[in-house]
């Protein structure tokens, strides 16, 4: 099993969900896969396209950073650990410190 597949597979569990739902979710996100690719994806037989992945993130309603994560895409990312914990943060913290690095930004930029 693949470290995205099995993540996939835990998450569809956890929400009890079938992988028929997955894919019927999937088709509503213009994703034309069949539920035979899922279980490859979870068993690790057939890797999963990255382009796929905020679509499969917004099924099992998780974060896309989660799923990257997950997928082994953030190991060598410099600043992943920030981005980790603005991951946790609600949206109107997230905004202010958004708007802090722009003002920062700004300051240092002029």
């Amino acid at each position: 099993m693949s470290p995205i597949g099995e993540f996939i597979a835990k998450r569809r569990t956890q929400l009890r969900l079938t992988q028929q739902e997955v894919i019927d979710a999937l088709h509503l996100h213009g994703i034309e896969r069949s539920a035979a690719t899922l279980s490859n994806w979870e068993a690790g037989r057939q890797p999963v396209a990255i382009e796929l992945l905020p679509a499969i993130a917004a099924v099992l309603d998780i974060s896309l950073l989660d799923l990257y994560e997950a997928a082994g895409l953030l190991k060598d990312l410099p600043g992943v650990e920030i981005l980790k914990l603005v991951n946790r943060m609600n949206d109107a913290d997230r905004q202010r410190i958004f708007r802090m690095i722009q003002a920062y930004d700004s300051q240092n930029n002029n």
